[in-house]
């Protein structure tokens, strides 16, 4: 069916738990492995498929002509829809989920959650109690192994009330969960003020951010294009 697709055309396509484009199976076009795109184009053995659901100007995927079909009518197609006179394109596809395992130790902890309708970051809780001395860094368990989707990352960051109210902060931050991670989330707190700071069971910490994530490729050149500004990096635009 390769030979039938042209620019436009939606398709569907299976990746590997990386989120690479896999060998393509018919059989499983409800599996969370399997994902929908446009084609923006096409060479001999490949379609440049840029994933429903990401910005436009994120770099499209490239997948083996081999293994790239026609979405079929049933299938449900993720759409974009422009909101007049906004310049933004609003998804109204269904995203992946985002999977929590609780451990033990987590037992009566509430999962991870959005605490407000436009919530960008999802609020995790302390599954134990500890102190934090000034100056002080702790790894602080949340009591969820996490399963993040192909194609994405969760970024674990700080709460800005904690922030500004106590000088707690993440200290990687943003730390970055890679989808084949599934091990317990934790958050690296330091606490940058003069003054202890108590951590309670259940007390929200931090909170996590799924992000898109596009694998680009890699080359190694004897040279890189111009631009004026050349090597020149920190402070080197001033400071007005």
């Amino acid at each position: 069916m390769a030979e039938k697709l042209k620019n436009g055309d939606e398709v569907v396509y299976c990746v590997d738990a990386m989120g690479n484009p896999t060998t393509f199976d018919a059989q499983h076009l409800d599996d969370p492995e399997v994902r929908f795109g446009k084609v923006v184009k096409l060479t001999a053995n490949e379609a440049h498929v840029r994933p429903n659901g990401s910005h436009p100007k994120n770099a499209a995927i490239k997948v083996p002509l081999s293994e790239v079909r026609l979405a079929p009518a049933e299938a449900v197609v993720a759409r974009e829809t422009v909101t007049a006179g906004a310049g933004d394109a609003e998804i109204t596809d269904e995203l992946p989920a985002l999977k929590f395992k609780r451990l033990s130790h987590g037992e009566g902890l509430p999962l991870p959650a959005y605490k407000s309708a436009g919530a960008a970051g999802l609020d995790i809780c302390a599954a134990t109690s500890l102190t934090v001395m000034p100056g002080e860094r702790r790894k602080v368990p949340t009591g969820f192994a996490i399963e993040v989707p192909p194609g994405f990352e969760c970024q674990v960051r700080p709460r800005s009330g904690l922030a500004l109210e106590d000088g707690i902060t993440v200290l990687n931050s943003p730390g970055t969960i890679d989808c084949d991670y599934r091990g317990e989330v934790f958050a690296l707190l330091l606490n940058t003020s003069s003054t202890r700071f108590r951590v309670n069971v259940g007390d929200r910490i931090a909170q996590l951010v799924p992000k898109r994530v596009d694998r680009l490729e890699v080359l190694e050149v004897d040279e890189l294009t111009e631009t004026e500004r050349g090597d020149q990096g920190y402070g080197s635009t001033g400071k007005a």
